[in-house]
């Protein structure tokens, strides 16, 4: 039987360390040992998104979308802390994770007030992505810099894929470039959003969402 655990049990749980998220965008395999260089150099606290686990494992792995989690649910690693956002139960029971942190969340529109509900151990906001959610659970976390690899944007250099594992097309039009467009302008919109409120984070590997791109991270230019 699964614990559930409250997201609770997790706030300033590591108070002013720094943090690196792995998203799974389409370029984090040609960067990723430049950023696991700078992971162990900086002594970073990870948290992986989605299906990660063929190229890290991380110390969180977060999952909010159910398809995602019925495809990739087995591949998380025994010694990650789980994090399940919207999931349902009868997948949860499936794969059976020996513990979880239960992260309930809101996502309406841009203007929904974000921040952490202490009372309902709820966290409000505008997310739109497991990417931007972890953002922001990472703050309250307590990270004091986050840092994000792989998060490059549904179109970025774009040729029917947007992940750096093919994933299966079932609907055609997914296949489509102008498909993906919408996407991206919610995505930024979050991120906006999570930067008023205060929280500092920096996408350190090539980006569409060039505003928040630090390239002395690693090093590296836009376009590359």
């Amino acid at each position: 039987m699964s614990i559930e655990e409250k997201f609770s049990c997790l706030i300033d749980k590591h108070k002013d360390r720094n943090f690196l998220i792995y998203c799974p965008g389409k370029n984090i395999r040609e960067w990723l040992v430049h950023v696991n260089d700078f992971v162990a150099q900086n002594k970073l606290i990870t948290l992986g998104t989605n299906h990660i686990t063929d190229i890290v494992i991380p110390d969180y792995h977060i999952f909010t979308n159910n398809q995602k989690y019925k495809e990739y649910g087995r591949s998380v690693d025994k010694s990650s802390i789980l994090l399940l956002g919207h999931i349902n139960s009868t997948l949860i029971k499936k794969y059976k994770p020996r513990r979880y942190v239960h992260v309930n969340y809101t996502d309406k529109g841009p203007n929904e007030s974000i921040g952490y509900d202490r009372n309902n151990d709820v966290v409000t906001g505008h997310y739109r992505t497991s990417g931007n959610l972890s953002i922001m659970l990472c703050h309250l976390m307590g990270g004091q810099k986050i840092y994000i690899a792989g998060m490059s944007g549904f179109t970025y250099k774009f040729d029917g894929d947007v992940h750096y594992y093919k994933a299966k097309i079932k609907n055609e039009r997914k296949s489509k470039k102008e498909w993906y467009k919408k996407y991206d302008k919610p995505v930024i919109e979050g991120l906006n959003e999570i930067r008023r409120y205060g929280v500092d984070f920096a996408i350190i590997t090539p980006t569409i969402y060039s505003r928040y791109f630090d390239s002395s991270i690693l090093e590296v230019s836009g376009d590359e």
